[in-house]
This record gives C-alpha cells, structure tokens and sequence, in this order.
C-alpha cells in the first residue's frame, strides 16, 4: 500500500484548486435526440409531437401520417437563456474555492488523527 504523504496531500490540494468543479464523465450512454413522433390520444385523436415544458427540444406540429419529419430529429426550440442576474457573473473558476480545500484538508487531518487513536 502506498504511505500518503505531505506531497500526496499537496498534489490533492493543487488539483483541487485547478479542477476540483470538473464533473467526471457519465459512465451512463448519452442521451439520444429526440425525434418527431406521431402522437394520438386514447380517443385517437392526434396530439401534438413534443409539447412538454420540461424537454429543450420541442415541436408543437401535429404530424399527419406519412409527414416526412415524422422520425427525424428535433432541433432545439430555443436557446437556453439565461437569467438578467446570471447574465452578469464571469464564468466561474474550474477549480474549487480555497476555503472549500482547506475545509477539505481539516476534515482529512481530523480523519487522520482518529485512525491513529
């Protein structure tokens, strides 16, 4: 087993300071586009394809049969915007905040000392 030492917790640090906001990857597939679908009600009525609020892809047609969009994918209805108050801060940091690193080092030295005990 390797011995963790100061310069193990120094290139913790370091690399929480540059990149510790960087989410990992999803191990889970990507998403797929949606496409336009054919939508009917339980009377057979024909819906509308995507209507719903929460899907950033949307299309409020009413697809006949053999409509040629039917199995294409959705473009973006609108960009996502942003708010008038998010608008104005830079893009933050992808490193964590210094205070959030030295939490992070008490808390491992707590840790630490209790194993030893």
């Amino acid at each position: 087993m390797r011995e963790i030492d100061g310069g193990v917790c120094d290139a913790l640090y370091g690399k929480l300071l540059a990149e510790g906001r960087v989410k990992a990857k999803s191990k889970t597939a990507p998403a797929k586009k949606p496409v336009h679908v054919r939508r009917l009600s339980k009377g057979g009525k024909v819906q509308p394809c995507r209507p719903y609020r929460y899907d950033a892809y949307r299309c409020y047609r009413v697809h006949v049969e053999g409509d040629p969009l039917l199995g294409q994918s959705v473009e973006a209805s609108k960009p996502v915007r942003q708010s008038a108050r998010n608008a104005s801060r830079t893009p933050s940091n992808p490193g964590l905040e210094p205070k959030t690193v030295v939490n992070t080092h008490r808390m491992l030295h707590r840790a630490w000392e209790d194993f030893e005990a």
